[in-house]
């Protein structure tokens, strides 16, 4: 029995991977964004940890310079004081309290400073701030040696004169400090700011990025799954309702393109088996025809002979009975011409 072929049955496009290393790639694509997600948050946290350590570098630089002004201040009250006590014990141990702290004020000029290049301008006003300072210091000195000696006089004429140009270099000082770092902590705050929206901005783009990356592939990979599987079924079904003639299109290298060869196999076994059993089924349709013709044709030529044999019993002429036997004989068995010879 012919039948028609029916077109193959697609599985999907052409791949020429398997599903172990489709499922591989979908992991690396994810982890690759997930790094790339990490690496880029991670750059911009750093950003904002530098800022922010700016910041508190500033904020330390401007405190010592404010710091020194402090002390230079107090020194300077406690010169006036010890001066219109003249007395040079109270005198001395006031300044020198005064001059300890503004040692103090001094070291923390020296350590804020000792991480700028030389070549920054900062640098520069901390080192004549301290250099100020110094002055100031130094001529501290000269004042408590005049105190204990009891020369209240030079004393007196050098705080009139001097503390005014040490209080005003320091002033100076003092305020292209805190200029410079009110700058630079501007700019430091801006830049921390501009850091912490970037860690932001990345976690929600690069967030959203890898939810669709995820989502695509988890698409992707179902889709190239189940289509396939469809398409099988499909084929099944029509190779179950008896069209043998189904194959599916082997246009895959991965696991559902053995696994569609292997279907076309089976249905190729099944239609040879199918063909065979169709033509033993049509030699034992012949083979049961012809024996029921031979059956048929014996019934007859048992007829005909019952026949004769009555025709014998009951013709006694025997002109007649010849006649009539060779009629019957003609007549049953279907000859065209049928005789009967008499040996003398």
């Amino acid at each position: 029995i012919a039948r028609q072929a029916e077109p193959e049955i697609p599985l999907m496009g052409a791949h020429v991977r398997n599903i172990r290393a489709q499922l591989l790639g979908n992991v690396l694509i994810i982890l690759v964004v997930i790094l790339w997600t990490a690496f880029l948050i991670g750059s911009a946290m750093v950003r904002a940890n530098r800022a922010e350590a700016s910041v508190g570098e500033e904020t330390v630089r401007a405190n010592a310079a404010l710091a020194a002004g402090k002390a230079a201040a107090e020194l300077f009250t406690a010169i006036g004081q010890g001066t219109l006590a003249q007395d040079p014990r109270l005198f001395t141990e006031t300044v020198n309290e005064a001059r300890e702290r503004l040692g103090e004020a001094q070291n923390r000029l020296l350590e804020s400073a000792a991480d700028l290049p030389m070549e920054d301008p900062l640098w520069t006003e901390l080192i004549r701030l301290r250099a100020a300072v110094v002055a100031a210091d130094s001529w501290t000195t000269y004042l408590i040696n005049a105190a204990r000696q009891y020369r209240w006089g030079s004393v007196r004429t050098s705080q009139v004169y001097l503390v005014p140009y040490h209080l005003q270099k320091i002033s100076e000082a003092v305020n292209r400090v805190e200029q410079l770092t009110t700058e630079r902590l501007a700019a430091a705050r801006a830049e921390a700011e501009a850091a912490r929206q970037m860690v932001r901005n990345v976690a929600i783009t690069w967030g959203a990025v890898l939810l669709l990356v995820i989502l695509g592939v988890n698409i992707a990979l179902l889709r190239s799954m189940a289509e396939p599987l469809e398409r099988l079924a499909e084929a099944s079904a029509r190779l179950a309702a008896g069209r043998l003639e189904t194959r599916v299109a082997i246009d895959r290298a991965d696991e559902f393109g053995h696994l569609a060869q292997a279907f076309n196999e089976m249905a190729d076994r099944l239609q040879t088996l199918y063909n065979e059993l169709e033509e033993r089924v049509q030699e034992r349709t012949r083979a049961l025809q012809e024996a029921n013709y031979a059956l048929q044709r014996r019934a007859i030529q048992l007829e005909a002979s019952a026949e004769v044999s009555r025709a014998i019993i009951s013709i006694f002429n025997v002109e007649e009975l010849l006649r009539r036997a060779v009629n019957l004989i003609r007549d049953r068995f279907g000859f065209y011409h049928a005789g009967i010879f008499l040996m003398d």
